[in-house]
């Protein structure tokens, strides 16, 4: 047969086959599927390999009806592999993927290609939009996330973001549903949300309260949650003779101050139960923050940033506290006099001179941050040297803990490189100068610690990674949140 009809034969049989899986196909695996009992699971699925014999001569139904069973056979043998990736529902696949995000892992599985469209987007731009698109799966899916991890990913949403994510939440709820005093507080505890002053906690006080049996994360719960924070900040229900003036605040905040907002969460104010907001509000007390908040300065304030990665390597030390101000040090080069001697990070750790002392004479080696050095050349890698070496000089510590000390300093530096695209090889004086070194503010108290950072000279790269904002718990259990003020 001439090479021409030969390939002209060839290509027929090609367009005959690409036409049935084009148009026979969908329909014969749709027949086979329906079959099946109706889940929400989903399954990942990288490759799927198949063997089908098929006669060029066959018309194009028999040749999709030939690949429908094969390839539906090995579908079967896929979904039973153990080690297929999968999901409940979409919820549990958004709730994934929101943890990897916040945890600096996004777009390193498989799976995450199901987000590929949104990949060039800044972090928060990520929640923001997938919370809009499909705001009752993704409430589902933050609900579904521990208190920690909740506050994680809400601490990559910028305020502007965090106001349309929340008012994207609120919009699955039913506005007509009351929310009882109980569960709000319930939420606000679980949470250890304990005000409403930033878009941030209004949308995590919203899920917390989601997560509650029988509760309805609307607008009237979060106005009821601003009244009871506020019965809670200015009257105590236990104080002699405070009853009174207790019913009356109830009243006045119901007739007056919050109208509005409580008649969101009551049909009928006369009806309110102040038995039940005074309940509340006694639970309230006694974790509210008292009267030891102190606003302080933040010198080098990415000290902050660094901090939750080394205290996470150093845990189960009872010197870690101690220790992560060392490593902190000689993270900073040439500022390791302020980095060392600040008195936030110092109160923050609970550390003093005798305990700071004792590190240098504890037992060694320390495990280290498994943090991979990213490449860079000769002359980056000595200047890096350099300077871990000049941030260890004030710490006056012995060789040997020296060089474990600057070795940890070292891989935090590196693990915090790796979170800013593009600049995994750049210098550590380089990351300190124009970012880690910015000045911030600490509101700070015997339960939290609160850092707002100012801006730094390469904000534009922390906006689209996200690696300006942390959320973690120091040794002696009192949450920290890091964020930019903008």
């Amino acid at each position: 047969m001439p090479a021409a009809a030969e390939e002209r034969r060839a290509r027929g049989i090609l367009e005959r086959v690409l036409s049935s899986v084009q148009h026979e196909l969908p329909d014969y695996l749709d027949r086979i599927l329906a079959a099946e009992t109706d889940s929400e699971a989903i399954v990942v699925i990288e490759t799927l390999r198949f063997d089908a014999t098929i006669n060029a001569q066959w018309p194009r139904e028999r040749i999709a009806r030939a690949l429908a069973n094969q390839l539906s056979c090995s579908l079967w043998r896929a979904l039973e592999r153990p080690d297929a990736m999968r999901f409940q529902d979409r919820p549990e696949m958004l709730s994934r993927f929101f943890s990897d995000l916040a945890q600096g892992t996004a777009y390193a599985r498989v799976w995450h290609r199901a987000f590929d469209g949104l990949r060039l987007l800044p972090a928060s731009a990520i929640v923001r939009t997938l919370i809009g698109d499909e705001p009752v799966a993704s409430r589902t899916a933050l609900s579904r996330l521990l208190p920690a991890d909740l506050d994680r990913v809400i601490a990559l949403l910028s305020r502007a973001d965090a106001e349309r994510a929340l008012a994207a939440v609120l919009s699955t709820a039913n506005p007509e549903t009351a929310c009882d005093p109980a569960s709000v507080v319930a939420a606000a505890l679980s949470q250890r949300c304990l005000a409403l002053e930033t878009p941030q906690q209004q949308l995590a006080l919203a899920v917390a309260i989601a997560r509650q049996p029988d509760a309805e994360a609307n607008a009237g719960a979060l106005a009821l949650a601003g009244v009871l924070f506020g019965l809670a900040a200015t009257c105590d229900p236990d104080e002699p003779g405070a009853w009174v003036e207790f019913q009356g605040l109830v009243q006045r905040l119901a007739a007056d101050g919050d109208a509005a907002a409580l008649a969101e969460v009551r049909s009928g104010l006369a009806q309110f139960d102040a038995d039940a907001v005074a309940d509340a509000v006694k639970a309230l007390r006694r974790e509210q923050p008292r009267a030891d908040v102190r606003e302080l300065h933040a010198g080098c304030g990415g000290a902050w940033l660094l901090l939750p990665s080394i205290l996470s390597a150093l845990e189960g030390r009872p010197d870690a506290a101690a220790f992560a101000l060392h490593v902190l040090g000689a993270s900073a080069g040439a500022r390791a006099p302020e980095v060392w001697n600040s008195a936030p990070l110092r109160e923050a750790l609970g550390v003093d001179e005798g305990q700071l002392a004792h590190v240098t004479s504890v037992a060694w080696p320390l495990p280290g941050l498994g943090a991979v050095s990213p490449p860079t050349s000769d002359g980056i890698e000595e200047q890096n040297r350099a300077h871990i070496r000049l941030g260890l000089a004030p710490l006056a510590v012995p060789r040997g803990a020296a060089r474990i000390i600057g070795q940890l300093a070292s891989e935090a530096m590196n693990a915090y490189a790796w979170r800013l695209p593009g600049f995994a090889g750049s210098s550590f004086r380089y990351l300190w100068d124009n970012l880690l070194a910015t000045d911030g503010s600490i509101r700070m108290d015997s339960r939290a610690i609160d850092v707002a950072l100012k801006p730094p000279p390469l904000d534009v790269i922390w906006k689209i990674t996200g690696a300006d904002r942390a959320s973690y718990a120091l040794p002696d259990g009192r949450a920290v949140r890091v964020a930019v003020r903008r």
